[in-house]
């Protein structure tokens, strides 16, 4: 289907030229305009009987146009680039030159040239850029070919929707041990003093034990300090809290907050996955909006995975007391929570403290949030305007605000890890590799 018509150089030159010998022909006096009046009749004539031949041998023309990914793999990494090929063919004798535009939906971001000059053979190809700015299955956009006419005169522009999708995915884990049915490392019980869930044995006080570890009755029957020992698994539960509230729609840099958060969220579960923990999952708005059940194989991976492409952020604030209350009830052991949220937004702060205090009387907590940079921009920026110094001195109560509930949150003994959009997830994996090796969790 023809979408546009529009004349090219030759053709508008040739239509100034017929207009303009038809001015003329009416400025000339009678008797004398005989030879303009044939010539620019003659003219129009063969112009619009040439773009009538045009457009016929261009409605005859069967184009065809498809695309696949380098590797063949439909699938692209959210906030990533991805390189699409798109085969165009025809099968008409005539081969102009044809400009192709390039058009993305609005889960797209087009990284190339949007308009390419190729010409149009039976397996002509070309090559587009794209990233992905929405997780689930999305098409990629349509594209426009203009196809020069047989004579010249005329570009004939048409749209070449795509029926394919894509399927957007979370980002990966960046370790060089990958997911291959999951071979977790061995589980195994060791006998740590005063700490675990199952009572083994006692034994002899040793220097450097705590008093509360001490089973006071069995020393008064032996008239020395014993100490109690507990089974303890190296087997740690983490919960990942995402928040999806209408704060996640801010953008920064590429992606929004949320989309950076999905990606995080997918990279800690599979880190957590390739130690030999367990994982569950839990996306909320205003109420809980999916979450996952414990688990640790690849089939429960690529259950939280495709909760992450599914959901979407809610219109309202987000309830983070009610998300909690929700998911400890399937908590029964002292587990890692970590909540993926937007600390920079003091509204929901004291609702957010609240909950972390909660969480940490039983559990561990480990809070995780973009750091704002226009924030710091603002305060530092030089006034040029006079509103400049009122913004700045909001930045820099919003900044210390924020500072003060990462304090209160730490003295409460939440783990806070708060970083730009590019290091929070290197930092996120490095805290939760730290207190896993120190057995902060347990």
């Amino acid at each position: 289907m023809i979408n546009r018509v529009t004349l090219t150089p030759l053709g508008f030159g040739t239509a100034i030229v017929t207009a303009a010998l038809f001015v003329v022909s009416l400025w000339l006096p009678d008797g004398s305009s005989g030879l303009v009046d044939v010539l620019w009749r003659f003219l129009l004539l063969l112009l619009a009987s040439l773009m009538c031949v045009e457009w016929y041998v261009d409605s005859l023309r069967k184009l065809r146009a498809s695309f696949q990914t380098h590797d063949g793999s439909m699938t692209a990494i959210l906030g990533t680039p991805r390189r699409f090929q798109v085969e165009l063919g025809s099968d008409f004798s005539h081969n102009p030159h044809t400009s192709l535009r390039f058009v993305p939906f609005e889960q797209w971001r087009l990284t190339s040239d949007p308009v390419q000059q190729l010409r149009l053979t039976p397996n002509a190809e070309f090559n587009i850029e794209l990233q992905p700015i929405a997780a689930g299955r999305n098409q990629i956009g349509r594209a426009f070919i203009r196809i020069q006419g047989l004579f010249g005169l005329t570009a004939w522009e048409r749209a070449l929707p795509f029926s394919e999708a894509v399927e957007v995915i979370p980002a990966r884990s960046l370790a060089t041990d990958r997911m291959n049915g999951f071979a977790p490392e061995e589980q195994r019980a060791d006998f740590v003093a005063g700490r675990g869930f199952e009572l083994q044995r006692l034994r002899d006080y040793q220097f450097g034990d705590s008093l509360r570890n001490v089973d006071w009755k069995a020393t008064a029957r032996r008239g020395q300090k014993v100490v109690r020992l507990f089974s303890e698994e190296n087997q740690v539960e983490v919960c990942l809290m995402v928040d999806a509230s209408q704060y996640g729609q801010i953008q920064v840099d590429r992606l929004t907050r949320f989309n950076h958060m999905l990606n995080i969220a997918s990279q800690l579960a599979e880190r957590t996955l390739l130690s030999g923990d367990r994982v569950s999952l839990c996306v909320y708005g205003v109420k809980t909006k999916a979450k996952s059940q414990m688990g640790k194989s690849h089939t429960h991976f690529q259950t939280i995975r495709r909760i992450l492409q599914e959901t979407s952020l809610d219109a309202g604030p987000a309830n983070h007391l009610s998300a909690y209350l929700d998911v400890a009830k399937s908590l029964p052991r002292r587990s890692l929570i970590v909540f993926l949220t937007h600390l920079d937004h003091s509204a929901l702060n004291d609702h957010l403290l609240k909950t972390v205090s909660l969480a940490s009387k039983k559990h561990s907590a480990l809070v995780a949030s973009i750091r704002d940079v226009d924030l710091d921009r603002m305060v530092e920026t030089y006034a040029e305007h006079w509103l400049d110094p009122f913004v700045a001195l909001s930045a820099v109560q919003q900044r210390d605000a924020t500072r003060l509930q990462i304090n209160q949150m730490r003295k409460l003994g939440a783990h806070v890890v708060y970083s730009t959009h590019d290091h929070l997830a290197d930092e996120l994996l490095h805290t939760y590799q730290a207190l896993r090796s120190r057995r902060a969790i347990a």
